[in-house]
Formats: structure tokens, sequence, C-alpha cells
């Protein structure tokens, strides 16, 4: 059974638990949460990785999610589409379409969603916190309840537009409700104080408070910006503001499973070559 109790600012886990204690880096891991989301919605993130959202539904209630999400429901849930803001979902890479699925039962109905890659999930209650708005990765929206909303803004700073790893648009979630992000690896939230620069990888960066202010900081000197991995800048946030991190973004493991499998591929080449000359002889 899902426990009702709700606790206010609690973004990093569940709003009936207590929160994980700090850890060497000073940040708190998210970890499998179970809680109320807005709406008095009850919902549990089960697994320890490749996570489910499941979600116990009240009647009349809608469920926003990225297509494809849905894992298992009751039959009183009927799906459809949200078509809104087509054009910003374009631009920061998202859907243009959404699913969305209403209970249209007397009961509250069960759903089960699960991200479209192996990844975590990270509960943002907005309803709660006050936050009036996150900026997020593009591609880590997963789900939202009441009306927390997925929406873009422009970052007219060509420093950061080109090297802060965020592009020039911006994904952004803003509005009351609870929305539901996506991420790989280890995930860990700071709240960073007034003034406090925390330097972060630039794929690593999942979500940030609209009050911490993102900028870039030069990598290091020549050599270093050349052969140290980290690329030309890394990517720095000001606070005051909650921020969340990941330790294996999408791209690192999909570049990753490239060059293996890129191996893999001339191994079998070569071994393919080797039996066709053996052959022959």
């Amino acid at each position: 059974m899902f426990s009702s109790r709700t606790e206010k600012g609690k973004d990093m886990g569940s709003a009936s638990e207590s929160p994980p204690p700090y850890n060497a880096l000073g940040m708190r891991e998210v970890r499998p949460a179970k809680g109320t989301a807005f709406g008095g919605v009850q919902y549990e993130v089960i697994g320890s990785d490749m996570q489910v959202l499941s979600l116990q539904v009240p009647p009349g209630t809608l469920v926003t999610n990225e297509p494809g999400a849905m894992m298992m429901m009751d039959p009183s849930l009927k799906g459809g589409v949200n078509c809104n803001n087509c054009f910003g979902r374009c631009c920061v890479g998202q859907c243009c379409i959404m699913g969305t699925y209403t209970n249209e039962g007397e009961e509250p109905a069960m759903l089960g969603l699960t991200p479209n890659f192996p990844a975590k999930v990270i509960p943002l209650h907005m309803h709660e916190t006050g936050a009036a708005t996150y900026r997020i990765k593009n591609r880590s929206f997963f789900a939202s309840l009441g009306e927390a909303k997925l929406g873009f803004s422009f970052d007219c700073n060509p420093l950061t537009c080109c090297f802060s790893g965020q592009g020039c648009v911006h994904s952004k979630v803003d509005g009351s409700g609870t929305a539901f992000l996506a991420a790989m690896g280890t995930v860990m939230t700071r709240q960073l104080k007034e003034n406090e620069t925390i330097i972060v990888d630039t794929t690593s960066l999942v979500a940030w408070e609209d009050t911490a202010k993102l900028s870039v900081r030069r990598a290091g000197g020549c050599l270093t910006c050349c052969c140290g991995g980290e690329g030309l800048f890394n990517t720095t946030l000001t606070g005051p503001g909650t921020v969340y991190f990941q330790s294996m973004s999408y791209e690192k493991f999909k570049a990753a499973l490239t060059v293996h499998a890129a191996a893999a591929g001339a191994a079998g080449g070569a071994l393919a070559g080797a039996a066709a000359s053996a052959g022959g002889q």
C-alpha cells in the first residue's frame, strides 16, 4: 500500500519518506521512493535501475507521458493524445505529440509507465516546493500530473548556447503539479546556496531550478582542452536553487555502445576474412 502522508520540500524522493543522507560529494542520491503526488495520486518508483513508475490514478484524473511509456494498466484507463505546444516540443527534441491516460472508471486505476531508454525516475513535486520553473535536459521529460507542463525557452547567450551542453533552446517544466524526469546511472541532487557555484560535466546536468544561473568555464589550457576529455568548457551552476545530476548520460552510453559495436564488428570481419582465406587454401 502507498503512504498518503505528505511533507514539503523533498523532490529528491518521496513526499512521505525521510530524505537519504548526504554523501561524500555533498549530495543526496535519488532513490526509489513512494508517496503522494499532485491531486492525491499515489505513486511508487519500482526497481533499482530501468525503473517503473506505478501510479494509482483517481477517477477523472489525467496523466501525460511520452509516447510508448505505458507498460501495463487497468481497463478503466483510456488512452489519448495531447497536441498542445507541438512546435515547442519539437524545438527541444521531445515528441511533438504526448500520450495521455484518463481514468474513466469509478475506482482508482493502476498505471505502470517506463522511460523509453534505460533510466531512473526523478519526481519533481513542484506544487509542494513552490518552484516556479525547472529547466531540464532535453529529452529528459517522462510524465506529469496536474498543471506541470513541458515548454521551452531560448538561450540568447552565445557562450552557453554553444558550450553548456544544453543547446540554444532549453526544455522547461513549470506550473503547479508533479513532473517525472528520466536520467541514467546514479542520480543525485544538491541544494545550492546563494552564490555557491558547482562545476559539472556538460552531459551530467539533468535539471536545475530557474533561480540557479547556468554558465560555462574553460576546462583548462590548450593541452587540457584537446586531450583532457572534457572539451573546451565545463558547465557551471551558481545558486540559489536545486540541481539534479546523472553519472551516465544517454549520450555517453550510446557512444560507448557504438565504440564496442565497431570494435566487435571489426574483430568479426577479421575473423571472417581469416576463415575465408583458410578455406580457399
